[in-house]
């Protein structure tokens, strides 16, 4: 991201707000840089290629603002997690993996980061963009490792969808719930309904799996 001071540091800041709002709402692939410009406020139809480059590099300056505050509150569960013992628990790992994007939110009180994310896993280039990321969470990435080796051995790809599911039900949930402030719709208290959620979250990396899955990898190698 630009390292510009002053007025260029706030245009920044307003145009990485609109671009994940919009990205979340309609898809990386169904908005331009002159929306997301136009969005943020700029009358300039060039805006987010003055101060960004183009939408790849955009999606990093994402990842730039948002991952390293989440680092820290993940090494802040994990320090606590291995106090209590429960670094071989799937259950805490996967509380220190998801937890903290429930405290992210944007300007206006939203979890817009946690729609964006759930977006994102539809947008083609999806993988490039996480791989691209890959180095500004590299304690994310140990305890996704921590995760794996306290999971049941199963085949790899079967594992990655799993904890691709598991993902998906706990931001689906911080999304619904963002949803749901602005109608009358009234559940269970947050923490209540987000710890029911990583329930499930932890049912789904856990769940048995069948022989005939097995064999069906097993026959492919």
């Amino acid at each position: 991201m630009s390292q510009r001071k002053g007025p260029s540091v706030k245009t920044e800041e307003l145009i990485l707000d609109a671009a994940e709002r919009l990205f979340a709402k309609h898809g990386v692939d169904g908005v331009s840089l002159r929306q997301i410009g136009a969005a943020a406020g700029s009358s300039n139809n060039f805006a987010v290629q003055y101060h960004f480059g183009d939408k790849a590099r955009l999606l990093r300056a994402i990842f730039e603002r948002r991952l390293p505050p989440l680092e820290v509150e993940r090494a802040r569960l994990l320090a606590k997690a291995k106090r209590e013992g429960r670094l071989r628990d799937p259950r805490a790992l996967l509380e220190v993996i998801l937890f903290p994007i429930a405290e992210a939110r944007d300007s206006a009180g939203r979890r817009s980061y946690a729609a964006f994310l759930l977006g994102l896993r539809h947008f083609h280039g999806s993988v490039e963009a996480r791989l691209d990321a890959a180095d500004l969470a590299p304690l994310t990435h140990h305890v996704s490792d921590l995760l794996s080796a306290a999971s049941p051995p199963m085949p790899v790809p079967v594992y990655d969808r799993r904890f691709r599911h598991a993902w998906d039900i706990f931001l689906t949930e911080l999304v619904d719930a963002d949803n749901e402030l602005d109608s009358d719709i009234r559940w269970v208290p947050e923490p209540v309904r987000l710890n029911a959620a990583l329930d499930v979250a932890v049912a789904v990396l856990l769940a048995p799996v069948s022989e005939d899955l097995r064999a069906a990898y097993r026959d492919a190698e």
